[in-house]
């Protein structure tokens, strides 16, 4: 017999076909109840079939009796949704059945005999792999899978070893596609392809090294390839459409096989083949009767794999390389994950990136809180997951209520048949509405579009059913209406598949992108015109390589389109329609950091700026890359979606679409809202649903653990050095265990105590910081207390004050409902005053801080012979730093009374007065005359420029001529030259000062305006920024006429 495998997409159901034009096949539906890529003939005295199952809820591979026609299925194994299912010969004495499901990426191996799983043997191998092919080298009898997935192939050792059948994981090496179908003939040439793609093919061997890709044909249409064992020779089958070309070993095609009318029986042998029609899929089975003769083949009704002449001769796997290396030419070529002379000792990838240990070859034990191969992605729970919903789901997008944040909406697509349409969710995942579409694939909300006199919101996307551009309303409520002009066409013989939308913001135009599986890009401009949406086609161009694309986003305030090139990586374009054709590439698949498929592509935009970042679906591996949002795109980090046990959510599968914002929608979601799409939706207790569904997530949700630490003491609870549990603190902290549990291990994902065993707790160094040090706990109260939910409402206070300067309209005062500036506000409440004199205390405590920053890289002149004015010095302790370096200048410090009531000068500095204090607030004038310098540390990064202003001025009537006004203050950095920690760093202390004050933290350009505001007469002379200092000097001189 001979086997076929892969998809081959038929018309009908029953099966009938043209007639043959060189022989003809007979077919006979076996099962058209589930989805199949593969089929695979199991030689034995039975004679079985093996088929994958693709489908959600049945995943896994089902078992036939192929002997006669229709075959009738023995067995069903749910692993989970599987796309490869094979047996392998002979490992131990033992044939076996292999597997790997897409939901956990594990592979499996079962007793061919039993169709019992051995357990102990599987092994995970990360990424989408789409078909599988076994190669037995004749000279040393030993098994291989060469496993295909997104543009590589992993190549497996599959034997029986002290005992015990295990797999070993030889080599990865890359391919120039997916291969979607693999064949593998008796002198170990691999033949493999895929859809619109060349026939390849590369020479197995024991070896670690890549093998060459040959392009056998870019001729030959290929839907799915088998090899035929005659007696003397092997022949490759390629399916595509309704028949099977036939090609020798030199490529020369023998004839065609049609598909034809049903038949019950086998006298020449079998062909199995994985359809999808129109109304059904699954496995059918057909005669080679009357087919190989006049093809010129000799039939071979006596084949079998494990009646092959295996030579033996091959010791390549042997002691000399601890049989986990090939032996070749007098040294050791090691398996992947060993390493050494003789290939002896385990490693890792990237020794688990320090967060693991390794266990196994290539195998990490990742601490808590990290995931993946080599403990490299940043593991994150789902805070919610939508209702199942729909056949095949794809893309989820946001709609933003337009008052109250909290009845935002969630609205997904279905692009099946089954379901298909839109769904829209509320931020619990609640299904609130289905709306029927034409298999919507990709999804976009457009907020603000004028039609007529209306200002309206849309939903936007390609819809796969009828090839069109699909519009609806999104009334008040979030819920979906037909609007006149929602169903847009696109060009004739255009086929859909994703899309985007994007607004420019030089003409005010709102814009579709719709793109189809060859790259091709339409443009369309939207508008509304006579009571009716209406698309104009601007522009086209290719996208990327020109290979299958899908996800894109659009950046409005850049001018970007970004756009995701499944197998090749993520590539950026001007969005303006007569913006350039040429793209530019950002991120590469391959590259270490980003794995084939791209699939889904969000924005995350900060309040305003170039800063955010874009946040790229990496199906292969299923997680989320993510890149800053401004050029030059630099990676930022990779996180994963895991099992959340205690709400009952599963981890993400073969994610998809993705979306996110950032706005603050309700407690649940603060800081923004990540939504995406699980390909397998596990149930808690086992099995997987048969609908999708979405995962959402709380974005940047970091403080709400940190928290409730620092407010109910939960550091101090038990000493550093001992082991707690989750009772023993609730007790001390007098709140319920369960709230304990819940806040600690949540706190635990960022390394803030850690859980040696169920139920114990200890200290890590974080929490043991925040019980020995108080001043660091004061500074994480501080920002957890008032940054934080400061923060959570800027968006709200940018809208109900749009463009205010002052302190009492801001986030902060609509988080406590006070009214008042923060400075006030934390002033009226002892705790929080003493918490916030903390927190200061700690962040000036750090070696960016120190004056000697200022001491060392200032030119002071004769001003260490002068006068020195520390405005709003506190209780001295930097003036007293610049008096003993410089010892003969005086210096007076200025602060409020009840803060200089308490002041001390210290001993050594009671000399000459050589420090004294003043009562003064630096919104009146300024009362010491004549002083060589005034100097504000960290003052007017406190206040907007109409208060920075104020101080300035009043600085005005005291100075004399050559008077310096000296600062220390952050200087924002350039957009380029800074690491992206530190540019974070600044750019988030600019926007925290923004939520609690109004106030701002200021560039170059920004500390010279704020001079030439207060007065034309302010000569801004330098800004310095020391080496390893945080803030810069800012020095100014006064050129005016003495005021004094």
């Amino acid at each position: 017999m001979g086997s076929f495998l892969r998809t081959v997409v038929l018309a009908l159901a029953s099966i009938t076909f043209v007639i043959s034009r060189d022989a003809n096949i007979t077919l006979v539906p076996a099962s058209t109840s589930f989805e199949s890529d593969n089929t695979a003939f199991y030689y034995s005295p039975s004679s079985q079939l093996l088929v994958n199952d693709g489908s959600a809820a049945d995943g896994g591979f089902r078992i036939f009796d192929a002997q006669n026609s229709p075959a009738t299925e023995k067995g069903h194994l749910k692993t989970g949704r599987s796309k490869v299912a094979t047996p392998v010969y002979d490992i131990g004495g033992k044939d076996v059945f292999v597997t790997i499901a897409a939901p956990d990426s594990t592979m499996r191996v079962f007793d061919a005999r039993t169709a019992t799983e051995f357990k102990g043997v599987s092994k995970k191998v990360l990424g989408d792999w789409s078909t599988l092919c076994v190669w037995r080298y004749l000279d040393s009898g030993e098994s291989y899978l060469f496993m295909f997935g997104k543009k590589k192939v992993v190549q497996l050792l599959v034997r029986k070893y002290k005992g015990d059948i295990e797999i070993q994981e030889v080599q990865t090496f890359p391919i120039p596609i997916e291969g979607e179908t693999c064949a593998v003939a008796r002198n170990g040439l691999v033949y493999f392809s895929a859809e619109d793609q060349p026939l390849y093919s590369f020479q197995a061997s024991e070896s670690t090294k890549a093998p060459s890709i040959a392009t056998k044909s870019e001729d030959i249409e290929v839907a799915g390839l088998a090899v035929y064992h005659s007696a003397s020779d092997d022949y490759l089958f390629v399916a595509h459409d309704d028949q099977i070309d036939v090609y020798d070993d030199d490529l020369k095609q023998k004839g065609t096989i049609a598909l034809s009318d049903q038949h019950s029986r086998f006298p020449s042998g079998a062909i199995a083949l994985a359809f999808e029609g129109a109304n059904s899929s699954g496995v059918a089975t057909g005669s080679l009767e009357d087919v190989l003769s006049p093809l010129g083949i000799e039939s071979n009704l006596k084949y079998s794999p494990e009646g092959w002449s295996y030579n033996n001769h091959s010791n390549t796997i042997s002691r000399d390389c601890s049989y986990t290396g090939f032996f070749n030419g007098g040294s050791c070529d090691c398996f992947a994950g060993f390493t050494g002379q003789d290939c002896s000792k385990i490693t890792c990838r990237n020794e688990c990136s320090g967060h693991g240990s390794c266990m196994g070859a290539n195998v990490c034990k990742c601490e808590d809180g990290w995931e993946g191969p080599d403990c490299s992605f940043v593991a994150v729970k789902a805070k919610y997951e939508t209702d199942a919903n729909g056949g095949d789901g794809d893309d989820p997008a946001i709609w933003i209520h337009p008052t109250d944040a909290g009845q935002s909406k969630i609205i997904t697509t279905t692009k099946s048949e089954e379901g298909a349409g839109f769904a829209v969710f509320d931020l619990e995942g609640n299904l609130i509405q289905h709306q029927n579409a034409e298999e919507p694939n990709n999804v976009d909300v457009i907020q603000g579009f004028v039609a007529g006199n209306r200002s309206i919101d849309l939903i936007f996307a390609a819809c796969r059913g009828d090839n069109t551009i699909c519009l609806f309303e999104i009334n008040s409520t979030g819920l979906l209406t037909p609007i006149a002009g929602g169903v847009q066409p696109t060009l004739q013989d255009y086929e859909v598949y994703g899309s985007c939308t994007y607004t420019s913001l030089k003409t005010n135009k709102t814009f579709l992108f719709v793109n189809n599986k060859d790259a091709e890009y339409l443009q369309y401009k939207l508008s509304y015109t006579n009571s009716s949406l209406q698309t104009t086609l601007v522009r086209n161009f290719t996208g990327g390589s020109g290979g299958q694309v899908e996800g894109c986003v659009a950046d409005d305030a850049a001018g970007f389109l970004f756009l995701g090139e499944e197998s090749e990586g993520i590539w950026r374009y001007d969005a303006e329609p007569d913006g350039s054709p040429t793209g530019f590439q950002i991120a590469k698949a391959g590259d270490g950091k980003l794995a084939a498929d791209v699939e889904g592509i969000t924005l995350v935009t900060a309040e305003a700026g170039p800063d955010g970042y874009l946040m790229v679906s990496s199906q292969g591996e299923s997680k989320y890359v993510v890149y800053e949002r401004a050029p030059p795109h630099a990676y930022v980090l990779t996180f994963t979606i895991v099992d959340n046990d205690e709400d009952g959510i599963d981890h993400v599968s073969n994610t998809d679409g993705i979306t996110a914002v950032a706005n603050a929608l309700n407690s649940d979601f603060p800081g923004g809202l990540f939504a995406t799409h699980d390909d397998a939706n596990e149930l808690p207790d086992g099995g997987t649903a048969e609908q999708a569904s979405f995962k959402l997530l709380s974005l940047f949700n970091a403080w709400s653990s940190v928290q409730a630490v620092e407010a109910f003491g939960i550091a101090k609870s038990f000493p550093p050095g001992e082991t707690s549990t989750f009772e023993a603190i609730a007790r001390a902290c007098s709140l319920s265990e369960s709230d304990v549990r819940r806040i600690l291990r949540h706190a635990m994902a960022q390394y803030i105590f850690r859980e040696p065993s169920p139920g114990a707790v200890e200290h890590t160094a974080a929490s043991k910081a925040l019980a020995e040090i108080p001043a660091l706990a004061s500074c994480v109260g501080f920002l957890a207390n008032e940054m934080w939910p400061a923060s959570t409402r800027l968006s709200d206070a940018l809208r109900k004050w749009p463009g205010s300067e002052e302190p009492n309209e801001t986030g902060f005062a609509i988080a406590y409902d006070s009214g008042l500036p923060m400075f006030d506000f934390v002033g009226r409440d002892p705790a929080r005053a003493k918490r916030m004199a903390g927190a200061m205390s700690f962040m000036h405590s750090g070696p960016g801080y120190l004056m000697r920053h200022v001491i060392d890289h200032f030119n002071w002149g004769d001003a260490t012979q002068g006068l020195l004015v520390d405005v709003g010095g506190g209780q001295g302790t930097i003036a007293a730093e610049i008096a003993r370096a410089l010892p003969n200048i005086r210096c007076i410090v200025q602060d409020l009374p009840n803060v200089v009531e308490e002041a001390k000068v210290p001993d050594d500095l009671r000399e000459r007065e050589r420090l004294s204090f003043m009562a003064h607030d630096f919104f009146v004038e300024q009362p010491v005359k004549g002083a060589d310098i005034y100097y504000l540390r960290w003052i007017l990064h406190d206040w907007s420029e109409k208060y920075a202003i104020k101080i300035l001025q009043n600085l005005i009537p005291a100075l004399k001529p050559g008077a310096r006004v000296l600062v220390s203050e952050l200087c924002l950095p350039p957009s380029t030259g800074l690491s992206p920690y530190k540019q974070r760093s600044a750019r988030t202390f600019d926007l925290g000062m923004k939520a609690i004050q109004n106030a701002k933290e200021r560039d170059a350009e920004d500390w010279a305006h704020l001079f030439q505001a207060a007065d034309p007469r302010f000569k801004l002379h330098e800004i310095i920024k020391p080496p390893e200092a945080t803030l810069s000097i800012i020095c100014a001189s006064w050129a005016g006429e003495s005021a004094v």
